[in-house]
């Protein structure tokens, strides 16, 4: 009996006019198991609900000979995916040119769709060489809002230029120190450099492990196509300072 129930209860759930994504939440919560010795019948928690209906991530090219077409691509697909009602996207990277195009095709998805706000952590699974991070990217606010939020606490803060030779460790603990002195970190990265977009990747993902404070760090990409683009700016403050709208 308990069975039919929660088969009904899903057929219920797919009928409901609400969001995909949210009735795919309700059917997996439905899920569970029978204790056989009982018959009783166990759903899922929401935690195990989530994480049954994780979806797979998407995948940055690391080729080098893979055109760059790519990475417009992989922007795209991130649009693409937040207009079909997700509510959240996770792109898995590992090396610096899959960090690169990871971070040039958020910049290209905020200008099309408005701000792709993301956190990077690394990826612990990973144990080829290399670095592998996962960038988890929300949308939850306009241009507008973001503007107008940013211009209110940013006014003391200073532009943080990285080079290739910025050492990751320590450009982590500035953007802490700044952080906590301005509320608001703004970095300067040369979008053609793919080794630049490594080290700020990293750094933001080392923010994640750092400190409590360093782990409610966003970070927020604009790449002004004003004098060709040749720089993009990545801007860090704390997720509280933009409320959902």
């Amino acid at each position: 009996m308990a069975l039919l129930e929660a088969a009904r209860m899903m057929r219920s759930l797919r009928s409901m006019p609400v969001s995909s994504a949210l009735r795919r939440r309700f059917c997996a919560a439905a899920v569970g198991s029978t204790n056989l010795s009982t018959g009783e019948w166990t759903t899922a928690s929401a935690g195990s609900a989530d994480e049954a209906i994780a979806p797979e991530p998407l995948k940055a090219s690391g080729n080098p000979e893979v055109s760059e077409e790519t990475t417009k691509k992989l922007a795209g697909k991130v649009c693409q995916l937040f207009r079909t009602g997700r509510d959240s996207v996770v792109i898995a990277a590992t090396g610096e040119v899959a960090a690169a195009r990871t971070m040039r095709a958020l910049a290209i998805a905020s200008a099309k769709m408005g701000p792709a706000e993301f956190h990077a952590k690394a990826d612990e699974s990973h144990k080829a060489p290399g670095s592998s991070l996962r960038f988890h990217v929300a949308k939850r606010y306009s241009w507008t809002r973001f503007k107008r939020i940013w211009s209110l606490i940013s006014a003391e803060s200073k532009l943080m230029p990285i080079t290739p030779g910025t050492d990751t460790n320590s450009l982590a603990r500035a953007i802490l120190a700044e952080q906590r002195k301005h509320r608001v970190v703004a970095l300067s990265l040369n979008p053609s450099n793919d080794t630049v977009l490594k080290v700020a990747a990293e750094a933001l993902a080392l923010l994640q492990s750092s400190s409590p404070q360093g782990a409610e760090l966003i970070c927020v990409l604009r790449w002004p196509s004003g004098r060709g683009g040749h720089r993009m700016y990545a801007h860090v403050l704390h997720r509280s300072a933009l409320p959902d709208e």
